[in-house]
């Protein structure tokens, strides 16, 4: 049976009529496969911890799928944990943006015992256009942020660049067409450049959660 779940339980009637859970423990004890996308490591904890917590309706057979974009070291904390349910976790971070998500072109890095990615690996496959296996718990998610720390960079680059050429008399198109043309194309161009032209600032990704990355990679780069 599929269950859903949301803190905001209107956001779960678009799935309807697919069973709605009261709690991540029950979500856990009336499925074989949890998935879980939460937005920074405390809501994780959140979700996995108590007595209505996730690891409670965890038992032998069930495994945990988390594609949160959260602290590795958590991850490998809580995959101990899982173990001794008996249960079986795969660290599964999603990276492509929103558009791509919309379009189901998005690419899953997966982390964990390798049997268990094996196994999963049909399932992924018919959801995600790539799906890249990176090696034991917690390695999936340090490419995530360090990927997330380069589109931020792209983004700001691509700014500026847009303004350079504004100033200097380039159409906007023009300069688009040419720059995807060129060695200098990037996928947050072809993303993110359309969006600018069209005077879009709808936010798919957010300041909070881009710093929480940046602060996850300073915590790496400090070990």
């Amino acid at each position: 049976m599929t269950t859903v779940l949301d803190l905001d339980p209107a956001k779960c009637k678009q799935f309807a009529p697919l069973r709605v859970s009261a709690s991540p423990a029950e979500v856990a004890d009336t499925t074989d496969v949890v998935f879980t996308a939460l937005p920074m490591p405390p809501h994780v904890k959140a979700v996995f911890e108590g007595e209505a917590g996730l690891l409670a309706g965890l038992g032998p057979d069930k495994v945990w799928i988390d594609h949160s974009t959260t602290d590795y070291e958590q991850t490998v904390e809580l995959n101990k944990e899982v173990v001794s349910k008996g249960a079986r976790m795969l660290e599964a971070p999603v990276t492509g943006g929103l558009e791509a998500l919309k379009k189901g072109q998005m690419t899953v890095f997966l982390a964990g015992d390798r049997d268990l990615g094996a196994e999963m690996l049909p399932m992924m496959e018919d959801i995600y256009c790539n799906v890249l296996y990176t090696g034991a718990m917690g390695t999936a998610l340090i490419p995530k942020v360090l990927s997330n720390m380069l589109t931020c960079v792209h983004n700001l680059a691509m700014g500026e660049v847009f303004m350079v050429g504004k100033r200097a008399g380039v159409d906007m198109r023009t300069m688009w067409d040419c720059i995807r043309a060129s060695s200098g194309n990037s996928f947050v161009w072809e993303t993110g450049g359309p969006m600018l032209m069209q005077g879009t600032y709808d936010p798919s990704f957010s300041i909070a959660l881009q710093c929480k990355d940046n602060r996850h990679v300073i915590h790496y780069y400090g070990q």
